[in-house]
Parts: structure tokens; sequence; C-alpha cells
């Protein structure tokens, strides 16, 4: 059904081509948020809104050509200057650890990064929920709350520790495969609502 319906829209859009103005980040994230309140989740994140000039890449030889995109490279990595996770543990645990733990990873920081954060994204398959959903968890004062999901949901991607059961959901994230004007393949990795906020996190205090 999904190829189907990319075929049908590249024909449609190769025989009628729009000429209309392409809406701008900001008027996308304004309609993007009015739609996602009101409910109407596939008009929101699918087609209309994020991914309306954007032609999914279904064709037979697409999974062939991905790996062109990102060509592997040797697994032999110099590994000698990277802490043991012994000492890793050691750090966090300790006095300079916990101080850097407390101040950059906060209550207030990652309540911050979600009330700042886009209702939008281009390949976010949760949109809005970042604001609308996961922000409310925040606004109270369950200081314990707070804490667990700190610890076990986003903490995790610091550490690189992630129980097996969980690791596929945590640590991956989920393709997408467009089609560039020139014929090309734009590929695009959506990843966890956790794992955004703690590389924006690590950003800000390095």
């Amino acid at each position: 059904m999904a190829l189907a319906w990319a075929a049908n829209l590249q024909a449609k859009w190769e025989k009628n081509p729009s000429t209309a103005r392409q809406l701008s980040a900001t008027e996308k994230a304004k309609y993007a948020h009015k739609y996602a309140t009101a409910g109407n989740v596939s008009k929101t994140c699918k087609i209309k809104i994020v991914c309306q000039e954007m032609i999914p890449a279904c064709s037979d030889d697409t999974i062939e050509k991905l790996p062109d995109l990102h060509p592997e490279r040797s697994l032999n990595l110099n590994l000698e200057n990277l802490p043991m996770p012994e000492s890793l543990n050691a750090f966090w645990d300790g006095e300079e650890g916990t101080a850097l733990r407390y101040k950059f990873f906060s209550v207030t920081k990652v309540r911050k990064y979600f009330r700042n954060c886009q209702s939008i994204g281009a390949t976010d398959i949760n949109c809005w929920h970042w604001r609308e959903h996961i922000l409310y968890l925040f606004v109270n004062n369950d200081t314990e709350l707070h804490q667990i999901i700190i610890n076990y949901l986003i903490f995790p991607y610091v550490m690189g520790e992630f129980l097996p059961l969980f690791l596929p959901e945590l640590a991956g994230g989920l393709p997408f495969a467009f089609l560039k004007k020139d014929g090309g393949l734009r590929l695009l990795l959506s990843g966890s609502i956790w794992s955004k906020c703690t590389a924006r996190i690590k950003s800000d205090c390095t």
C-alpha cells in the first residue's frame, strides 16, 4: 500500500508541480501544534504538514542503495585512551562526578529542554509529545518522579548502560528514506526523545 501511495504521489506531483510558497519552519510548527492539540495525528506528522514535500523512497532498489550512504569502516578502534567502565562508575559516584551530574542533569535543565524544544520535527515520530505530554511531568513538585526519569531514562545514555531487553527500543532509532529532487536518497533517523534530551544537555555542558 505504501508503494502504491508513493508512486501515485510522485506521479501526481510530476504532472502538476506545486508552485505554492513553502511553509516556513515556524509556520509548520504552528499548524502542527494546532492539529496535534485537536487530536488530528495523521494530518500533523505524516503528510499534510511534515512530509508534504518529501516523497518516501519505496522503489525495489531502495534497500540496496542505502548502504552506499553510510559505507562501512574499520571497527579496529584505538581504545587505549578510553576509560574503563569501572573508572567511569567511580568518577560519577565520586564528588566531582556527582557535582557535575546535579549541575547539568538537574530537573531544571531537563524541564527547560522540554519547554523550549520544537513541537515538530521532520522525522520525529513523537512530534508534539515532547511538550504536550512529557513537559507536564515536570511542572509539578514531584521531585521523586523527576529524579526517577532522569536516573533511568536519561542518564543511561551518558553511561551507555541499558537492560538488554530494552536495548533495541532505547538505543536504536526509526529510519526514514525519502527521495531527493535530484533522484538521490535522503536517509533520516529518528531517535528516542530521551536520547535527544541527553545529547542536548551534554552539548550544553561541553
